[in-house]
């Protein structure tokens, strides 16, 4: 890993994953060891379109709201105020995951060392798995340049990697593809925007093929897989970009990608440089470690470093080559039903996104 942050063991819930995005599309890696879960996100995806959610006869209860102020009997105005003032449906449709990519490997032996992290200066995350006889490592990031989130994984096993690979939106799947290379998930969510879900191999040594509802990669030693995720909502053209895009990113190849990658977020990230005296050193002690020692002054100096820069990466990686503002959670989120539905919330989030 460069200068940035690692874990030593796999995540259990997309929270705890390691999330890249480009502004646009977002994903959230997960670093399963036999099965890598990736949660795709898209900053447009929200369930269901526009709804009429004004009480019109709440104005009628502003008075009394007013004199029961007055009385200092608080408590019931609020809950007329819940009642009346909070919209019904009271709930706003929530922002929703795009879709789910998991990849389930054929075993590679016992686990010697894991880690994982996020290389703040690059803007990628990756995992590295030694095991006793071979080693596989995984590279993840979104492309702005390129709009899709490349990842590229490789191992020195004898007999290569093995794994299958689907697209998950359960319970929205609508309509769903597979053929020669390419996952397509694609449909309506709710009566909101259309989206558009792919996934697509690209360069390997491996044999791939079709295999029902999965795409299989069997004994390759390095495999290359691009995703994009589009909507309706600015351009009912931008649906058919998917494909093309995918494409020619598989075209371009990981490196490429990634060389175009990490000079335009560089642009952004290194403008400015905070150095904390001690953060090299730490900077090898596992996060979770150095969490368990933060009232030592030198961990509590590079934890304020690593705060700030990790903000910088959330910041660019949701906000920049966007069309939309990030949300309560940026542009992450693998839950249906995520907290205050992953909205747009005028109080301290505003400042904080």
């Amino acid at each position: 890993m460069g200068k940035g942050f690692y874990l030593t063991h796999e995540a259990k819930s997309w929270e705890q994953g390691l999330p890249v995005g480009n502004g646009q599309q977002g994903a959230v890696l997960l670093g399963g060891v036999q099965q890598e879960r990736i949660v795709l996100n898209e900053e447009s995806l929200w369930y269901g379109g526009k709804r009429e959610r004004a009480v019109e006869a709440g104005k009628e209860k502003l008075e009394k709201v007013r004199e029961l102020l007055e009385k200092g009997e608080a408590s019931k105005a609020q809950t007329l105020c819940g009642r009346w003032f909070v919209g019904n449906p009271r709930y706003t449709n929530p922002y929703h995951p795009a879709a789910e990519a998991i990849l389930n490997f054929e075993p590679f032996g016992k686990v010697k060392e894991y880690f994982r992290g996020i290389d703040l200066e690059k803007g990628e995350a990756g995992v590295k798995i030694c095991f006793d006889n071979c080693k596989t490592v995984r590279e993840i990031f979104s492309s702005v340049k390129y709009q899709v989130t490349a990842l590229r994984m490789e191992t020195d096993k004898e007999q290569g990697m093995s794994f299958s690979l689907g697209l998950n939106r359960r319970p929205f799947e609508e309509n769903a593809e597979v053929e020669d290379r390419e996952i397509s998930l694609n449909g309506h969510s709710g009566d909101g925007v259309c989206y558009d879900v792919r996934c697509r191999v690209g360069k390997t040594d491996g044999r791939v093929c079709v295999e029902g509802g999965y795409l299989l990669v069997e004994r390759a030693s390095y495999v290359e897989i691009f995703f994009c995720v589009r909507t309706d909502y600015e351009d009912k053209k931008s649906l058919d970009a998917c494909g093309r895009l995918l494409k020619e990113a598989a075209k371009a190849g990981f490196e490429e990608i990634k060389k175009a990658h990490i000079e335009e977020y560089g642009r952004l990230y290194n403008n400015m440089r905070l150095e904390i005296e001690g953060a090299e050193e730490l900077a090898q002690i596992p996060a979770d470690e150095f969490l368990k020692r933060c009232e030592e002054p030198k961990v509590q100096g590079y934890l304020t470093w690593l705060m700030f820069s990790y903000a910088r990466y959330l910041l660019i990686s949701s906000s920049y080559g966007c069309a939309l503002p990030a949300n309560l959670q940026g542009i992450w989120n693998g839950s249906l039903t995520p907290p205050w539905e992953s909205g747009y919330t005028i109080n301290i989030n505003l400042q904080m996104n």
